[in-house]
């Protein structure tokens, strides 16, 4: 916890909770926080379980689009004007996934900022996944952490995605509020428990190299992504391809008459994709 707590500018190891995965963490910090039900607004595309979970929970949800226009004329945006026409008076959490799955949106430094003091003002917890934080094409546009901006925010990592570790399983909430680390770490007890000594001692190995592990994984992104833009370069009519601003997942567009949803059962039924 002392590692993880050295990646934050304002989090100690006291404001960290290991977990199993970062799933298990999404899932007890969403269901925790709307246990009662209430309301939540989650960024759309989505990471499936942030929408489906706080349904799950009885809570009522709203999807915050993260684009304008339409078609060729597409952009990814998060616009915080369209967040507060969704937000209503039982609003409790706002969930973001930032670099996102799967369109590979990072959003501006000063409207991430402006996001967290928004939720925390109105007194709305903001759940930031952060999984693919410090693989971004541009290290310039790594984000803050949701945790070192708001005391009332939460962060969720983990070393499978942008340390490239999933076999390890380690995953934690970074959170300043105690009361709630309390409250999952009652939870927990209900699911994983503990993680294995060794794995958590790996992970520590991991997080005091992981400014080495991120750079060759960027490198590996970005070699990846000219191998895509090339393919997608020999099919011009039948795809639009933007590369992604953090991560290593990207959403390309399917233009064929066919539609995206008869080529993704081609993809699979034909190629095995």
């Amino acid at each position: 916890r002392s590692a993880v707590a050295s990646l934050y500018d304002h989090v100690e190891s006291d404001d960290v909770l290991a977990f199993s995965g970062a799933q298990e963490a999404l899932f007890w910090v969403l269901a925790e926080l709307l246990r009662d039900g209430g309301h939540a607004v989650v960024t759309v595309p989505n990471y499936q379980s942030m929408e489906t979970i706080p349904l799950a929970s009885s809570a009522s949800v709203s999807g915050l689009p993260l684009w304008e226009g339409s078609g060729p004329d597409l952009t990814w945006t998060l616009d915080l004007d369209r967040l507060v026409g969704l937000l209503r008076p039982d609003t409790r959490v706002v969930a973001v996934n930032f670099p996102n799955n799967p369109t590979g949106f990072v959003p501006a430094r000063d409207t991430f900022i402006a996001l967290a003091e928004l939720c925390h003002e109105r007194g709305i917890v903001l759940v930031s996944d952060e999984v693919y934080r410090g693989i971004e094409t541009d290290p310039r546009m790594t984000l803050p952490h949701a945790a070192d901006l708001s005391p009332s925010a939460v962060s969720i990592n983990v070393l499978s995605k942008s340390y490239g570790l999933p076999g390890l399983r380690i995953g934690w909430v970074a959170t300043r509020d105690r009361e709630l680390l309390g409250r999952l770490e009652k939870c927990k007890h209900y699911t994983s428990i503990c993680n294995p000594g060794i794995t958590e001692h790996l992970a520590t190995i991991a997080i005091g190299v992981g400014d080495r592990i991120h750079a060759r994984n960027r490198a590996i992104v970005a070699e990846n992504i000219v191998t895509v833009r090339e393919f997608f370069a020999e099919y011009p009519d039948l795809f639009e391809f933007e590369s992604p601003m953090g991560g290593c997942v990207a959403f390309p567009r399917y233009l064929g008459a066919d539609g995206p949803d008869a080529f993704a059962t081609r993809a699979i039924e034909e190629a095995g994709v």
